[in-house]
């Protein structure tokens, strides 16, 4: 009898016992529980600054989820530019995102019930554009920073770039003066950029001395511009295209007649950078430039300031440029809290050493 009570023991006691086993000695021990399970869904920091996205950028990631007890759960981590997997526990209740960039912090609640595995979530939201105030540029000379130009920018009570003043310095001096160039002032028609006239300021005589004009169609985008400066002319007719995921704009030039010179300059844009500049002219070999960005934000898109060759229009900052194959130019930026660039040194191939020498610094204001 002692035996058969013996044998139907450990049955009675594990089915009793939620996380006990019997071994031989008829002990009982803690079972191993079964292994979590996971909801893996894809994470993208995603804030539209103005008017322009940014959808590829780093950021800072809490991870935050509430088990069946309330208690919460949180993992900090950083998550590259583009979607990320990220892991959350079935047995867990309640799931929340929260990223942190740029001096601002996001948030997005998941509901157990909204939550898809491999579905794709956009934390983020909207920011107002800082506005550039002025930009100063310092040559590097003989071991040491010197005052070259300054550019400083006024808009209107819209909001609008209303002026570009161009203010330069003599870096002989020690304490040079700064001595006013030329102002650009900037017309629009209703809220579309229609002409930049130059006004010359060294001579006193606020003379017109150049503009540039910009033609568009139906759908807003820019089709022809004009560049005149005091005797130069050229005008561009723009063709835009796809390829290989990429936009191209073709700015085929015309001469004062408006007869194309078979000249033209290739431009390709990805994932919102000017990443490629090619000018092809008749009777010469063809020169490409290649551009490689980080994920910072370039103030100068925020403008609605056309420049010449679409330099504008790339929503980060440039760090490397190669002519031709060859690189001949870095540039290292600083960034203050909000993304912004306060300062950028660049920095030169010397052809001759092989070294990269600094030629430059520029100092951002907002």
């Amino acid at each position: 009898m002692t035996n058969f009570f013996r044998g139907i023991l450990c049955p009675i006691v594990a089915g009793s016992l939620l996380f006990t086993a019997c071994k031989k000695d008829d002990q009982p021990v803690p079972q191993v529980p079964d292994p979590e399970q996971y909801l893996t869904i894809k994470v993208k920091a995603s804030i539209k600054v103005g008017d322009v996205l940014y959808d590829s950028i780093p950021g800072d990631f809490t991870i935050m989820s509430w088990d069946k007890n309330g208690v919460k759960h949180e993992n900090d981590t950083l998550l590259p530019a583009g979607s990320s997997q990220v892991s959350l526990p079935v047995s867990h209740q309640r799931y929340a995102l929260r990223l942190s960039k740029w001096g601002k912090v996001y948030e997005l609640a998941l509901p157990k019930s909204e939550v898809i595995n491999g579905q794709l979530y956009l934390v983020g939201g909207n920011q107002a554009a800082k506005k550039l105030v002025s930009e100063q540029s310092y040559s590097f000379q003989d071991g040491a920073f010197r005052l070259q130009r300054k550019q400083t920018y006024d808009y209107d009570p819209q909001g609008r770039l209303d002026k570009v003043s161009y203010i330069y310095y003599n870096t002989i001096e020690n304490n040079p003066a700064p001595t006013l160039s030329s102002v650009d002032k900037i017309f629009y028609n209703e809220n579309r950029l229609e002409q930049i006239q130059t006004v010359d300021k060294l001579e006193g005589s606020d003379d017109v001395i150049g503009y540039n004009r910009f033609y568009y169609n139906q759908g807003g985008d820019l089709m022809a511009l004009q560049y005149k400066y005091r005797e130069n002319f050229i005008m561009y007719m723009n063709d835009y295209s796809q390829q290989d995921g990429m936009n191209i704009i073709s700015m085929k030039a015309l001469q004062e007649d408006h007869n194309p010179s078979g000249s033209r300059i290739d431009l390709k844009f990805s994932q919102g950078n000017r990443v490629e500049e090619t000018t092809i002219i008749p009777g010469t070999p063809a020169s490409t430039r290649n551009y490689e960005f980080d994920a910072g934000i370039n103030p100068f898109i925020h403008l609605n300031w056309h420049q010449s060759y679409f330099k504008d229009k790339s929503k980060n900052n440039p760090v490397a440029e190669k002519i031709n194959g060859t690189l001949s130019l870095r540039s290292e930026y600083q960034y203050d809290s909000e993304g912004y660039p306060t300062e950028v040194i660049k920095r030169e191939l010397n052809a001759q050493t092989g070294e990269f020498r600094i030629v430059m610094k520029t100092v951002y204001s907002y």
